[in-house]
């Protein structure tokens, strides 16, 4: 994990502008959050994501709705591991935040219909959420976690 982010980030510095690469790097930090959430790690997980989220916000080169997308999921990133650190409330304001967020009329493919399920879910719009989900399930989408 760590190579492919140290790579992600020599590619970034060598094309700052790179839509592809800010997305690529913002996805390493938020799998090396995921990874220190998960091994006890909250407040290096946190740190992480926050990361995450301040690159979000100043990403050059996305276009407007993958902006909002990549935004909304480290708002919710951060929410998830508040959540699961036991501050229900901050979780549920970062996850606010990420569907306030979240573009809207846009098309999105499988695996950002599977974040907005996850916001959805936080924000206690279960039945929404889950209608959702059931339209990835029948059309094979699976997510790893």
């Amino acid at each position: 994990l760590r190579a492919g982010c140290d790579l992600a980030d020599r590619f970034n510095r060598r094309n700052a502008s790179s839509a592809e690469g800010q997305t690529l790097a913002i996805a390493c930090l938020h799998q090396r959050a995921r990874t220190a959430a998960q091994a006890g790690s909250t407040d290096e997980a946190l740190a992480v994501a926050r990361q995450a989220l301040a690159k979000a916000k100043t990403a050059p080169g996305l276009d407007p709705a993958g902006a909002r997308i990549t935004l909304a999921s480290s708002y919710n990133l951060i929410g998830e591991i508040q959540q699961k650190a036991g501050n229900a409330q901050a979780g549920r304001l970062s996850r606010q935040q990420a569907l306030a967020s979240w573009p809207r009329n846009v098309a999105v493919n499988p695996s950002e219909t599977a974040i907005f399920a996850d916001i959805l879910t936080g924000v206690g719009r279960t039945a929404e959420a889950q209608s959702l989900q059931r339209k990835l399930r029948a059309m094979g989408y699976r997510q790893a976690k």
